[in-house]
């Protein structure tokens, strides 16, 4: 089973990697409106450990706010990307987990709304390049991990925990520019 999500997890991040490699190029004036709320959005987290969003929720707190800050807060994500992850998390059933917990129905809505993210308001693209970071971060996180706090079944479960945000921020980093 474990194997089973190493590769899907494996599988997702090849997915990315390769669609990401037709660069998306923006216009100073482009991107500056898209970089200034991702800005807030993610001071916002910072703030109040928090953001919603059509209803949704981001979980990846603590991990978001380095992971674009290491970016000059520049969006990451290209339609063809968002495609490949709402089809992995469309299939994530059957790793035992529940597509909705990854934001499926945002990345859905999105896909039906716009062919190019360009075309939407700066804020709202802002909030949806986060919530898909944050949706990647936690597909990831309970595919390594699990999704299920092993101490709260067993207390006396006594395998470490080998997470270490700042690799896997770096990790996700390299992916998502290559």
């Amino acid at each position: 089973m474990k194997i089973l999500y190493l590769t899907t997890l494996c599988y997702l991040l090849i997915f990315i990697y390769i669609s990401k490699a037709v660069i998306t190029t923006f216009t100073l004036s482009d991107e500056l409106p898209v970089v200034s709320f991702i800005k807030v959005d993610i001071q916002h987290i910072q703030n109040f450990k928090s953001i919603k969003f059509e209803g949704d929720s981001v979980s990846a707190v603590d991990v978001l706010p380095v992971f674009y800050e290491k970016r000059g807060y520049r969006p990451v994500w290209d339609m063809d990307m968002i495609r490949d992850l709402q089809a992995e998390i469309a299939e994530i059933y059957n790793d035992g987990l529940n597509p909705q917990d990854y934001h499926y129905n945002l990345i859905k809505e999105l896909i039906q709304k716009s062919g190019n993210l360009n075309d939407l308001e700066p804020a709202q693209h802002a909030l949806y390049d986060i919530f898909l970071t944050d949706s990647l971060l936690r597909l990831d996180y309970h595919l390594r991990f699990g999704k299920v706090d092993p101490e709260s079944l067993d207390p006396n479960w006594n395998l470490p925990n080998a997470q270490n945000n700042n690799k896997e921020q770096d990790q996700l980093g390299q992916v998502l520019e290559a």
